[in-house]
């Protein structure tokens, strides 16, 4: 349950950076906040923790590092390196704490990377729906 709420999280503050500050922030902290249980979740500490790798100002393991797959591209946010930064963030972060299968996930980071890359456009094409009929910011 954890890592699908991070994952969520990730997601979706990668797809918020199209908008000026403090608003990505604004935005992750409400959506994440609509949760009613955390659990203990730290909003707060994995907005940081994906900021920085953004920025980058992050340090992946040595593990995660190396990975990079070259079809993920975006160029409808800031950081066209947006899928493959959030992919690597998750695995460093969630992942290889938290799921039995984590080697699967590096192994095979092209297919992780795309899954995450196809997430970030099905928000996108959302944010575009919603902005078509309201004005965000």
């Amino acid at each position: 349950m954890l890592y699908r709420r991070q994952y969520i999280h990730c997601v979706l503050q990668a797809s918020y950076t199209q908008f000026a500050p403090p608003l990505p922030r604004t935005m992750t902290h409400a959506v994440m906040s609509a949760f009613k249980n955390l659990n203990g979740y730290d909003i707060e500490r994995t907005y940081n923790g994906l900021d920085a790798a953004f920025r980058p100002m992050h340090k992946f393991s040595s593990d995660v590092e190396p990975l990079s797959n070259t079809e993920v591209r975006t160029d409808y946010l800031p950081t066209a390196s947006a899928g493959i930064l959030t992919a690597k963030y998750l695995i460093d972060a969630s992942v290889i704490a938290q799921l039995k299968n984590r080697d699967a996930f590096v192994r095979d980071f092209r297919s992780f990377s795309t899954t995450v890359f196809s997430t970030l456009a099905t928000v996108q094409r959302a944010i575009n729906s919603i902005s078509s009929k309201f004005k965000i910011g």
